[in-house]
């Protein structure tokens, strides 16, 4: 469930159903979607002033213009009908890309704008891709079903560290900043752990 402060929309996403859409007071607004998609997340991004709903599932990363609530794009291959667990929006050197992770254990890049995949980078396990963060848009930590943290150079496509701690699946990863305005990042995962991260 998202619930969006600004405009008081709770927006909510399940299992083979629609994403709906409710009032401050509670009450039904409108469905959007299709209602034969199992969706792992949601999340509102803003980019240039413009608002968009950003929600992945069984079906690609799909995305809608906010709070219009109409089609804005489907990134998704052609034949691929894994899970996209989780995506994210970064902008480097005036282009913003979408970063999709999922059940194809493959790192994907896409120009948000242009709405084209333009970069694959392999992710060295078999296993599912679940949440990341990025690192002044550059790095990206991401954690996986093989119980590994992941750190990649999005740039050139290389894996330049992995960490072995959680003894089970990593189902996410979140970046915070402490009352000292050190960045710092939360793993948890499966193992029933959470572990806390210098970004140093």
């Amino acid at each position: 469930m998202l619930f969006d402060n600004n405009l008081f929309y709770i927006i909510c996403v399940g299992e083979y159903d629609y994403i709906k859409i409710y009032n401050s007071s509670g009450n039904f607004y409108k469905n959007i979607g299709n209602n034969n998609e199992r969706r792992r997340f949601i999340d509102i991004i803003e980019i240039n002033e413009n608002k968009y709903i950003i929600s992945g599932g069984n079906k690609g990363i799909t995305v809608f213009n906010y709070p219009s609530f109409t089609d804005y794009n489907c990134f998704i291959e052609e034949n691929d009908n894994k899970y996209h667990n989780y995506a994210k929006i970064i902008k480097n050197n005036n282009i913003y890309y979408l970063i999709d992770v999922g059940g194809f254990s493959k790192i994907k890049i896409w120009d948000f704008y242009k709405k084209n995949l333009i970069k694959t980078i392999v992710s060295n396990t078999s296993s599912w891709l679940g949440g990341f963060i990025v690192i002044n848009n550059k790095y990206l930590i991401i954690g996986s079903g093989d119980k590994e943290l992941k750190e990649f150079d999005i740039a050139n496509g290389i894996l330049v560290k992995k960490i072995i701690i959680h003894k089970d699946s990593i189902l996410g990863i979140k970046s915070i900043v402490n009352k000292k305005n050190e960045k710092l990042f939360v793993s948890y995962g499966e193992d029933n752990k959470i572990y806390l991260w210098n970004l140093k």
